[in-house]
């Protein structure tokens, strides 16, 4: 491999590294710690007990620190590397997210980001499970990773428990509305993040190899299949909530190859 091989590799990882630690920050910074701290002060309007809002204190303190480590890896970075960075556009699931809630009622916009934070905060990303035992990653990275996925492992379990109880105080109506839009938000957190993907390759290939790579590199099903496996857990809790229940909502996530799948194939 010449030298200028390596190094279009390395300026693609550093980016594609910065749009994972840009989307990290992102999403705590203006989907989970805005819920987080309705959940911890009682604004959410959900009865919850004091010992899960004190939990969820917790949760923004944890939340506002991953916030400031990937502030500060990139910090880093940037003062030893000269490169800019080009995230694309917004992640999906941003993107998804911020066009959702423009669309809902006032009323409506804390349960449909309390929800959304409950996906994000119940997934089993591969990144967090597979990065830290991953010897080719810089060590740095692995230990923000790790220190992470710890956090999230407690988080996940508090999410849960609020999950229920939420699920509980929802008028039906939210219930349809919620449950609708769940599966396309699953989807698009844990899709490749092809905006950025597409940014780091077009400064270097043609738009149609581009395309191209981006087919080859993810194929439809083998994504498919992963978006199934990581959000496994998150469909079960679903699944023991009772939101599948409705027929129109276990549709909509076998649609999007999300509940039979996900569940081991039963109904």
């Amino acid at each position: 491999m010449s030298d200028a091989d390596s190094q279009l590799i390395r300026r693609a990882l550093l980016q594609y590294l910065f749009s994972y630690l840009t989307f990290t920050d992102r999403l705590e910074h203006e989907v989970v710690n805005q819920t987080a701290r309705r959940l911890a002060t009682g604004a959410s309007g959900l009865d919850l007990a004091a010992e899960l809002r004190l939990d969820c204190y917790r949760v923004y303190c944890d939340e506002a620190y991953h916030s400031l480590f990937c502030a500060d890896l990139m910090q880093q970075i940037r003062h030893f590397e000269e490169f800019t960075f080009d995230s694309g556009g917004n992640h999906p699931a941003l993107d998804y997210f911020h066009r959702q809630i423009e669309d809902c009622l006032p009323e409506e916009r804390p349960w449909f980001e309390l929800f959304f934070v409950i996906v994000s905060e119940t997934l089993i990303s591969g990144v967090l499970s597979g990065v830290p035992h991953h010897a080719a990653v810089i060590p740095a990275v692995r230990m923000l990773v790790a220190d992470h996925a710890e956090d999230e492992a407690g988080h996940h379990r508090l999410f849960s428990r609020v999950c229920e109880v939420a699920w509980g105080q929802a008028s039906a109506a939210l219930r349809v509305k919620i449950s609708s839009l769940l599966p396309d938000f699953i989807v698009n957190f844990l899709s490749p993040d092809t905006p950025a993907i597409r940014a780091i390759l077009s400064g270097h290939f043609t738009q149609p190899a581009t395309e191209d790579i981006i087919r080859e590199s993810y194929p439809e099903e083998q994504s498919r299949q992963a978006v199934a496996s990581a959000s496994r857990s998150t469909v079960r809790l679903f699944e023991r909530i009772g939101m599948m229940e409705r027929a129109e909502t276990r549709e909509a996530f076998e649609r999007r190859g999300l509940f039979l799948r996900a569940v081991g194939g039963r109904t």
